[in-house]
């Protein structure tokens, strides 16, 4: 009886160690609001929490360069230079940099200098207003972003344009967030930073991220991207807009080209990149493109996908997404 006893216990001991082995990690989650958005972070792993101090200090480290209304951030002091040189940190040269690529490659349909129009339509205070035509053509015939000019760790923007990074700024962050997390040797997280979503590795016991794809028309959602070591990033005209005067709905993407609100015949636009910068950028730029030349877009470019929503409620999914992207309604989607 006592050796049953000792063994009976040995054994329970064993399942004990087994058990823990197999327990999947523990998260740590932080939620800040930065950026003008709410941000979530949660982090597997022994240095979770470390991993966490970091990242927000990162966050709140890059809202001081790329806030347009603080006064002392990079942009802010580019914008109220007027044509002058600006010593800017690396930071910013460097998505500087990647902006103007990123308005090349997309022919203008994404652009970083449309501060001065946002500001103009209200979308930066929410004091909405329709500006006069001829307030409109003063402004666009100050944001060429070609004459933009860095050099090394000074830029100088035309006098009249100001910058924004809205479009890439968070995009940017979650892949700073990745560095600093590998860097701490974690090898599962994901993070939320308002509509872009990056995933670090796969889940706890090798599952890939499930990220929901809002349905822009507040009908939950549209399904479900499964994704490993990729961002997900969307942009839509359904969070930012005021109705005119004239009974028009005015939303906040504008297209470079107008100055005004895109009218594209799309309400969302979601990627599917390995890098968040980049995602954010592109998710605007087909957004602005429309159905049709976003779709060849797509097709011409490497480590791309999306997924798109017209204004009368269809879905096009690209093929690549053929085995990540699981509709709520299969026979809405068309793959293209």
């Amino acid at each position: 009886m006592k050796k049953f006893v000792i063994l009976l216990a040995f054994l329970i001991w064993i399942a004990s160690l087994t058990g823990c082995g197999n327990r999947p990690p523990e998260s740590q989650s932080a939620t800040i609001f930065a950026m003008d958005t709410v941000m979530t972070i949660t982090v597997y792993g022994e240095e979770a929490q470390e991993a966490l101090r970091q990242a927000t200090a990162e966050i709140n480290r890059l809202e001081t360069l790329f806030s347009v209304t603080r006064t002392e951030s990079d942009l802010a002091r580019i914008n109220a230079a007027d044509g002058k040189a600006v010593l800017v940190s690396p930071e910013t040269a460097e998505v500087l940099t990647l902006a103007i690529a990123l308005w090349e490659e997309t022919d203008g349909t994404f652009s970083p200098g449309l501060y001065a129009l946002q500001r103009a339509w209200g979308f930066t205070v929410g004091e909405y207003r329709v500006p006069e035509d001829a307030e409109i053509a003063d402004l666009l015939a100050q944001v060429d972003v070609a004459e933009i000019r860095i050099d090394g760790l000074t830029v100088t923007a035309p006098p009249g344009m100001e910058l924004d990074f809205g479009a890439i700024a968070k995009g940017y962050a979650a892949d700073r967030l990745v560095l600093i997390l590998r860097n701490l040797e974690i090898e599962s997280a994901i993070i939320s930073l308002g509509g872009d979503i990056l995933a670090l590795g796969e889940r706890p016991g090798g599952a890939p991220w499930r990220v929901a794809v809002n349905d822009p028309f507040g009908h939950g959602s549209l399904g479900i991207i499964e994704v490993r070591d990729r961002a997900v990033n969307t942009s839509g005209n359904y969070e930012r807009r005021f109705m005119s005067e004239e009974g028009e709905t005015i939303h906040h993407i504008l297209d470079p080209e107008t100055g005004r609100p895109a009218r594209s015949g799309l309400v969302s636009v979601t990627t599917v990149t390995a890098d968040g910068a980049r995602g954010d950028a592109l998710a605007t730029a087909l957004f602005v493109m429309g159905l049709p030349d976003a779709l060849a877009f797509v097709d011409r470019t490497p480590d791309l996908e999306a997924v798109f929503v017209t204004d009368d409620g269809r879905i096009y999914a690209t093929r690549g997404l053929e085995n990540m992207f699981v509709p709520e309604d299969a026979g809405r989607v068309s793959w293209s």
